[in-house]
């Protein structure tokens, strides 16, 4: 099973990793110099060649702090820088310093031997001469000198160490920052408006996250901007669709008043131009009303509990009385026979009714009766109305204002509300949800039509 790490997890093995590659190299590296400068340093020529440099070392070390014979700290001092150097100062009647002996004191026991051993080695002598700030001296000068390489070559090393750690931990870190620079790259095309690709990282899962998290931020940012997009086109829509539908009842209000006003006609007509300029005045109110009423979203609707066959009884006697009025014949198909309550803004619903009256003036076939069926499914009071379309209802403008009006407040109401076209038929279905059994209870109405 794999194990999807984090990121600080692979971060801190990616950096133990690189530590064990530099540390490996830098070992390596040490030892392969060391063996190499002490192979080196041990050749006769080379060795020679040390000692004469580590001579010049303390003849510049003695004439710059003035050391004199009596001085052993001076060069205690001097040895100290260069351990892996044993030297032996005399003059003629006395040791001034000894490399294996500490302090200033007499040396007995050196009879001027020529070489002397030295942990595991028998290595070569040299000698020279001193000065000192009060006599010259005799030199005698031994020791490892090849081990003066090794502050170079720890330095090469530690150098190494640094730079081996870099590479190894940039290798080990690049594919984190091709995953970074993907996600910067998706950041600055969102930035851009820029949403068609997305990015996908495979690596620890808080790039992985945070990938995801860039894409359906992308995706949202793009869908706002279509919904945006689309809900200004259908405002411009709609406010041109209520201009133009305003224009042909104002023009008429305004035509009938001019007849008014010319006096061309008789007295007894007055009336009735009076009444048809207030009913396209009052068609010009319930335009604007519709207007204000989809883009006044912020409104609360006065919803209030009603019994739910008293809602439909009253919609029925209204259909009625329309359907009277205009020519129309209605026929009811109810399929409910169980009380319940609905939560309604009876104002809001006679506007619904109103836009689907005026859509049945424009387009309905009064041959053909209205068709209404009500019922209770899935918690929702369905109100569905079927009306046979005219021949030639396809002919005439429309902008589909009604139907948003219904759309609109049904949403507001909590409800949905669908229109399509079923062969030569329109359907129109109204849905509202239906308060719980236990509220429903509660409405006094509900409960006396059941006690019937």
């Amino acid at each position: 099973m794999k194990t999807d790490l984090g990121l600080r997890t692979r971060l801190l093995l990616d950096v133990v990793i690189a530590v064990v590659i530099c540390v490996i190299v830098s070992a390596s590296l040490l030892a392969v110099l060391t063996k190499a400068m002490t192979e080196y340093g041990s050749r006769t020529e080379n060795h020679a060649a040390l000692a004469q440099k580590h001579i010049r070392l303390l003849q510049a070390y003695i004439t710059k702090n003035q050391v004199e014979s009596t001085n052993a700290k001076a060069f205690s001092d001097w040895n100290d820088q260069y351990r892996y150097v044993s030297i032996l100062i005399r003059d003629e009647e006395k040791v001034c310093y000894n490399s294996f002996v500490a302090g200033n004191m007499d040396y007995d026991s050196w009879h001027g031997d020529t070489s002397y051993d030295w942990g595991s080695y028998v290595l070569p002598e040299y000698q020279a001469e001193l000065q000192l700030a009060d006599e010259t001296a005799k030199l005698t000068i031994g020791g490892l000198f090849y081990q003066y390489y090794y502050p170079f070559i720890q330095l090469i090393c530690l150098g190494v160490m640094f730079l081996t750690f870099g590479i190894a931990f940039f290798l080990l870190f690049r594919k984190y920052l091709r995953s970074i620079e993907a996600i910067r790259k998706r950041v600055d095309g969102v930035y851009h408006e820029k949403y068609e690709e997305d990015v996908h990282v495979d690596g620890p899962w808080e790039l992985t996250q945070l990938a995801e998290q860039v894409n359906d931020m992308s995706h949202r940012i793009k869908a706002s901007i279509d919904q945006d997009a689309e809900a200004a086109r259908e405002k411009d829509a709609f406010v041109r669709a209520i201009a133009h539908d305003i224009r042909s009842p104002l023009a008429a209000v305004i035509g009938y008043l001019e007849i008014l006003r010319g006096g061309k006609i008789l007295e007894e007509d007055h009336g009735v131009y009076v009444e048809k300029a207030l009913a396209k005045a009052n068609r010009i109110r319930t335009l604007t009303d519709d207007f204000f009423l989809l883009n006044t979203q912020s409104a609360e609707p006065d919803l209030q509990e009603y019994d739910g066959n008293e809602v439909i009884t009253s919609c029925i006697m209204d259909y009625f009385d329309f359907c009277q009025e205009n020519g129309f014949q209605l026929k009811h198909d109810n399929r409910i026979s169980e009380p319940f309550c609905v939560l309604l803004d009876r104002n809001l619903v006679q506007r619904i009714l109103d836009n689907q009256y005026s859509n049945y003036l424009k387009y309905a076939d009064p041959s053909q009766p209205i068709v209404l069926r009500t019922e209770l499914n899935e918690g929702k009071l369905i109100i569905e109305s079927r009306n046979r379309i005219l021949p030639d209802a396809g002919t005439e403008d429309s902008h589909g204002i009604g139907l948003r009006i219904c759309m609109a407040i049904s949403e507001r109401l909590g409800g949905d509300f669908q229109s399509e076209r079923d062969g030569e038929e329109y359907v129109q279905t109204l849905r509202f949800p239906l308060q719980s059994f236990a509220t429903s209870l509660t409405c006094e109405h509900a409960r006396s039509y059941a006690s019937t």
